[in-house]
């Protein structure tokens, strides 16, 4: 299960800027890979260094198929999120699937 994050003060004065990295390895084909993501105040979501999803509102979450834009091998899920007002936070769900170990998370 996804959980929010951010950084450990997540103090709500300030305009912040926050980045996410996680580096994974494809070992097996595709069938599929679906992205939900959402950040709050704001986020865009980056794979393979290409901005898959940009969100505005925490309201708003971003859902979206990104199998072609994962490549066999070494793959990176990067987030740059900014909070302006209040307490903030992040969350993101990958979700692939292979033909035959099903459905794994990231």
């Amino acid at each position: 299960m996804p959980q929010w994050i951010w950084n450990s003060t997540n103090q709500a004065a300030g305009k912040q800027f926050l980045f996410f990295r996680k580096t994974f390895v494809l070992k097996k084909e595709l069938l599929t890979a679906k992205l939900s993501a959402d950040a709050d105040d704001g986020g865009e979501f980056f794979i393979n260094g290409k901005k898959v999803a940009t969100v505005t509102d925490w309201h708003t979450p971003a859902y979206l198929d990104v199998t072609k834009d994962l490549v066999p091998g070494e793959n990176v899920l990067a987030i740059r999120c900014t909070k302006t007002v209040a307490a903030a936070g992040v969350i993101a769900r990958l979700e692939m699937t292979t033909p035959t170990s099903g459905a794994a998370f990231l």
